[in-house]
């Protein structure tokens, strides 16, 4: 079936032109023969219906003796009249094979056109169909979707105040209870001291009463600290599900890159950074006690001002800050310090006392950093949660960003303390394995640092040990001896 364009085909013109060629090819006298015509695709096989037979070419012979050469004379005089006129009769029908062949091309290439252009339309209305059901999808849905995330957002809130509520309420009930029965142990203890009348047990129950009075404040305290941390925890969670929801929305309304999947994704990082660091604060210590603690190191810091031309030259790093208890001793000895943590928490405290902390994990932040950066840098409590690999890539670039004559001081638990190596270092589920002194000395010394000293630190109290014996005295060693240890090293 052939189908016609909307566009008309001019044929007048075809043909006006086809026949000015045919003209033109007769005037210039212009001859076809046989192998010409072969030469025009579809007119080859018509071309003996014009030259094969030609009369032109064939001569003209008698069966008569006499007359018969006088009829071949007549014959081939009229032959010479009439040749012009066969002559220009072949020629216009071979014209005229030429324009029906002309037209029989161009008709078929507009039916191909107008066939491929019909499929075309075809397939560009099937494609808009399907566009149109899957933007109907997507757009259902999104619909969806923020819908889902409307009703997540209000239940969450929902119950957060639930728990705010409970907790409020507990809270009070308990404190009530203690009221309650700190008002009984007092009357109780008041009719006891009218009924004594000696003066040694008057002092007893007044001692008595007194640690009563500390046990109840010790527990307010407990439940203080625990409002605290179930307001922070729940702080932070509805600020990472803010941030989490509103990256949703934003990456549903418009096309996502790389960069916001990326910290989407990152949140996951930090589920529980509020929850380590009620852990740390649980069983670390206070923030004063981690601060006493590394006084110890300051000797040190200060025997570098001597290579250099004072401590506000010098300029260190300490890596997994926590709450930047070393970045306090660093900028009250007046040296430029920069802190690098992970835990939100921590940084957000870190700033709030104007600390100078970055939120990034150690490795990612010291390979950003030129050569000979620092005149020391710190890890304390670190290298515990690196495993093997990551833990001798951290030296490299530790060795890297110190200056010539740069101090390295590391601080990890002590598993030679066996009290520490079976229970206490695993206290912190994030710890990867406990390193020996002696391995870690190797380590640093492999990698390149010199005069390596291994420090024991923070032994038990003494009322915790036994007696003394020789039995005694290697039982303090190995259960009540130094809780952790640093490692110090110099660079080159």
């Amino acid at each position: 079936m052939v189908y016609i364009l909307s566009q008309s085909i001019d044929l007048q013109s075809i043909l006006a032109e086809l026949r000015a060629r045919a003209r033109d090819n007769t005037d210039t006298g212009s001859t076809h023969t046989n192998k010409e015509m072969a030469q025009h695709g579809p007119l080859s096989d018509t071309a003996p219906l014009y030259y094969n037979s030609d009369i032109c070419r064939d001569p003209f012979t008698s069966h008569r003796p006499i007359l018969g050469k006088f009829i071949i004379r007549l014959k081939n005089f009229a032959k010479e009249l009439l040749v012009q006129i066969f002559s220009r009769q072949i020629q216009y029908n071979f014209a005229n094979a030429k324009v029906a062949t002309a037209l029989h091309q161009k008709l078929t290439s507009v039916a191909k056109n107008q066939n491929d252009i019909l499929a075309w339309r075809t397939q560009l209305d099937h494609t808009q169909t399907d566009l149109t059901a899957r933007l109907d999808q997507l757009v259902w849905t999104q619909t969806s979707v923020s819908r889902g995330l409307s009703a997540t957002q209000e239940a969450f809130n929902k119950s957060l105040k639930d728990l705010e509520t409970r907790t409020t309420l507990s809270i009070n009930e308990s404190l009530k209870d203690l009221e309650t029965r700190i008002t009984v142990s007092i009357n109780e203890l008041k009719s006891e001291l009218r009924s004594k009348s000696s003066a040694d047990e008057i002092q007893f129950s007044e001692k008595a009463s007194a640690t009563a009075i500390l046990e109840v404040q010790e527990q307010q305290r407990h439940l203080l600290r625990q409002i605290q941390e179930h307001t922070r925890m729940a702080m932070d969670q509805q600020r990472r599900l803010s941030i989490l929801l509103a990256e949703v929305r934003q990456h549903l309304t418009s096309t996502a890159n790389m960069e916001r999947l990326e910290r989407i994704a990152s949140e996951r990082d930090h589920l529980l950074d509020s929850l380590y660091y009620t852990l740390e604060e649980r069983f670390r210590g206070t923030r004063d006690d981690i601060k006493d603690r590394l006084k110890v190191y300051l000797p040190y810091i200060e025997a570098l001002s001597s290579s250099s031309t004072g401590m506000g030259s010098l300029s260190a790093l300490d890596i997994g800050c926590g709450r930047g208890e070393f970045l306090e001793w660093y900028r009250e000895m007046g040296i430029s310090a920069k802190g690098v943590e992970l835990n939100r928490i921590c940084v957000d405290e870190c700033r709030k006392m104007e600390l100078d902390v970055v939120e990034s994990e150690a490795r990612a932040f010291l390979t950003h950093q030129r050569d000979g950066s620092f005149n020391a840098v710190s890890a304390i409590h670190v290298v515990e949660h690196l495993p093997f690999d990551e833990l001798i890539a951290l030296l490299d670039e530790m060795l890297r960003v110190l200056r010539p004559q740069g101090l390295l001081i590391l601080e990890t638990p002590n598993p030679n303390n066996v009290l520490v190596g079976s229970g206490r270092f695993y206290l912190d589920p994030s710890h990867c394995k406990p390193l020996p002194p002696g391995l870690l000395q190797f380590l640093v010394e492999a990698r390149g640092f010199c005069n390596v000293q291994i420090h024991e630190l923070h032994p038990f109290p003494s009322f915790s040990r036994v007696q003394d014996s020789s039995v005694g005295q290697r039982f303090n060693e190995l259960f009540y001896g130094p809780q952790d240890y640093a490692v110090l090293g110099y660079k080159l």
